[in-house]
């Protein structure tokens, strides 16, 4: 019966989760433009890309003025990526038990953990 109810119980803590997350970002967006400036640009995609990829994962401007320390904050940067992606996994899997890491790559998932 456990086996039965887990997915249940988990999918209903999860809407719960997401009713409230939804409410908070709701809020949060309609106080980010309730400034009365213009929204957010997109264009220049490719800069922003890169803009991304470099400062925002590779972390170049944090390792600029005191490398052993931006380093050390690169590492536990991608020490909570990690664990995001297996808080996702195990979230994922409480639902759908057979949808796992492990059954996109075996090799891929031994790496990871």
């Amino acid at each position: 019966m456990y086996f039965t109810l887990k997915p249940l119980l988990v999918l209903i803590a999860v809407a719960i989760s997401g009713y409230f997350f939804s409410q908070k970002a709701r809020l949060l967006w309609a106080l980010l433009f309730s400034g009365g400036k213009p929204g957010p640009k997109i264009d220049r995609i490719a800069e922003r890309v890169q803009i991304f990829l470099v400062e925002v994962l590779w972390q170049k401007s944090v390792r600029r003025h005191k490398f052993a320390v931006g380093l050390a904050h690169t590492g536990i940067f991608w020490g909570f990526i990690l664990i995001t992606i297996g808080t996702v996994e195990m979230l994922v899997s409480g639902i759908l038990p057979f949808a796992t890491l492990e059954k996109i790559s075996i090799t891929g998932y031994g790496v990871y953990l």
